[in-house]
């Protein structure tokens, strides 16, 4: 009886550190997320001299000694030390969370009822949202894979540092505005998130760092079956050539269980037959890289499926380069937004159909053609991929 107890007691307190979180207003969840920085930057402070696991430091350090010889130049002001340190604190931040994972509840995105402050109006980051930083070095868009986890180590942060997470005001992206164009940094009302950040090679604000940043929104369904999660994203970010290591954008829906549901993902490059959105511009004053690419408000959407009241997580991650010198970011605002009308990259709009009939399966719906600078686009294929579970495993 008294294991019965004991067991009973447990499950209540796990239940209450849960509870708690969830009711937690925005400014005293903020203020429980500072004293665990605290303890966090004690922690650091403590175990910044002890060995790092060789297997964890070992690739870090040959990124770096490998890096090409720009970049190596975009180096120099930053001691190789230094660097290190940075990558240390990332790795004893981890540990951190996985020696006291209860800190981490605390960090995590509450699903509201209904899908609130996804365009940011509010001028704050709230509940339902939460943050996550780390350290990109190899991958690309394969750097999250699809299936299983990632190589990057995730830490959970409170929003106030500038440089991974900004609530952005009404104003033109300084540095798209030096290359002669023009990129508000909110899409509608008064406010969008930006995600990364312009940090340019080397100068006094800062290096780039090889940082990648996740802004977590989870929200609750209102309708069941097939159905679009729309948001506006607009992107800036150096273009290093680096090949398998540029910085690259992400957005993701995930389901209860952490399964992929939809996702797409943009590499920078300037090419046109990459990315026909994309705009460039030359060297930015500090960066000694080929070309500065830009991409314009669009409008994004993630296809999920599932029943009223289910939990759906949306993620938007931003890297710079992986070989740490070379800046990415994105902007994100409208989360939640009714439609895409408008949208200039094109649209598609599968009709809901029995996914258990018999093949071939027939596919039907319909799309909208792309407009780029007045000038409309064709169609020369159009290519489904199928993503389905089976025993927990999904296949694409």
């Amino acid at each position: 009886m008294k294991k019965l107890y004991s067991i009973v007691l447990i499950l209540l307190m796990s239940s209450s550190v849960l509870l708690n979180a969830q009711e937690l207003n925005e400014n005293d969840r903020y203020q429980k997320q500072l004293k665990i920085e605290q303890r966090i930057a004690s922690f650091i402070q403590e175990n910044i001299d002890n060995t790092v696991p060789e297997r964890h430091l070992y690739n870090y350090i040959e990124k770096l000694r490998s890096a090409d010889e720009h970049t190596i130049e975009e180096l120099t002001t930053t001691p190789f030390e230094e660097l290190l340190i940075v990558y240390k604190k990332d790795y004893l931040r981890s540990l951190y969370f996985a020696e006291n994972p209860m800190d981490a509840n605390i960090f995590k995105a509450i699903a509201a009822p209904v899908c609130t402050n996804g365009d940011f109006e509010s001028g704050i980051f709230d509940n339902s949202l939460a943050g996550e930083t780390g350290i990109y070095n190899l991958g690309e868009c394969d750097a999250i894979p699809l299936v299983g986890a990632s190589n990057i180590f995730f830490s959970p942060e409170a929003f106030g540092n500038p440089n991974h997470f900004n609530i952005t005001n009404i104003g033109l992206d300084p540095i798209v505005a030096y290359g002669g164009g023009s990129l508000q940094m909110v899409n509608n009302g008064n406010h969008a998130v930006r995600i990364n950040a312009p940090l340019i090679c080397n100068t006094s604000t800062g290096n780039p760092n090889g940082g990648i940043n996740k802004l977590i929104k989870s929200i609750t369904l209102q309708d069941d079956g097939v159905q679009e999660i729309n948001f506006s994203y607009a992107l800036v970010a150096d273009y290093p050539n680096h090949p398998n290591e540029n910085p690259f954008f992400m957005a993701r829906a995930l389901d209860a269980g952490n399964n992929t549901l939809d996702r797409f993902c943009i590499v920078s490059n300037p090419d046109p037959t990459v990315n026909p959105f994309i705009n460039s511009f030359a060297d930015y004053p500090g960066c000694a890289t080929n070309q500065v690419v830009w991409q314009d408000w669009t409008c994004g959407s993630l296809t999920v499926n599932g029943n009223a009241g289910d939990i759906i997580t949306l993620e938007f991650i931003v890297s710079d380069c992986g070989q740490t010198a070379h800046f990415g970011y994105a902007y994100i605002d409208d989360i939640c937004a009714t439609s895409c009308a408008g949208n200039g990259q094109g649209s598609i709009q599968l009709t809901p159909m029995d996914p258990c009939q018999d093949t071939p399966l027939q596919v039907c719906g319909t799309y909208t053609l792309p407009n780029f600078n007045g000038t409309t686009g064709s169609v020369n294929s159009i290519e489904i991929f199928a993503i389905t579970k089976f025993k927990g495993v999904i296949f694409l």
